[in-house]
């Protein structure tokens, strides 16, 4: 099988569950992913209004990057959920080639802009940074903890 960029369709899910897990689970996130729990995240993504999602494959799917087109006063914007390839894979210009295929998929939806959040410092805001993202100037991003 040739490489190819192509639209993430719902019988994916399982593979990029998997990829998600092990890739979010390792530094520098360290965070504690099993493939039932990743799999349950990008299936609620998935079923979310506006879903638009790409994929990544050669033989299996190596990556993929994944979101939801919202409506917005000045036209479609597109929240950048989730973006993950696989460990092997990573650094190769593999991320930043699905991302670009994607980009040219958001335009045939009319998006005039992406935005994200990703983790400050990390290798995924120098990613983001060299793809043309950069911090907003008028918006900053909070959280807080409703539970211990």
């Amino acid at each position: 099988m040739l490489s190819q960029f192509r639209l993430l369709q719902r019988t994916d899910l399982p593979a990029c569950a998997t990829i998600y897990a092990k890739v979010f689970s390792a530094p520098p996130w360290s965070e504690v992913w099993t493939d039932q729990a990743a799999l349950t995240r990008l299936q609620h993504l998935y079923d979310s209004k506006g879903f638009v999602g790409m994929l990544f494959e050669k033989q299996e799917v190596q990556g993929f990057v994944l979101g939801t087109i919202e409506p917005f006063n000045t036209g479609n914007l597109f929240y950048l959920r989730e973006m993950c390839m696989a460990q092997e894979v990573q650094a190769q210009g593999l991320g930043s080639q699905l991302f670009n295929a994607f980009e040219q998929q958001l335009r045939l939806h009319e998006v005039e802009q992406i935005y994200l959040a990703t983790a400050r410092g990390s290798n995924a805001e120098k990613f983001y940074a060299r793809l043309g993202f950069a911090a907003a100037q008028n918006m900053v991003f909070y959280d807080k903890k409703l539970m211990p």
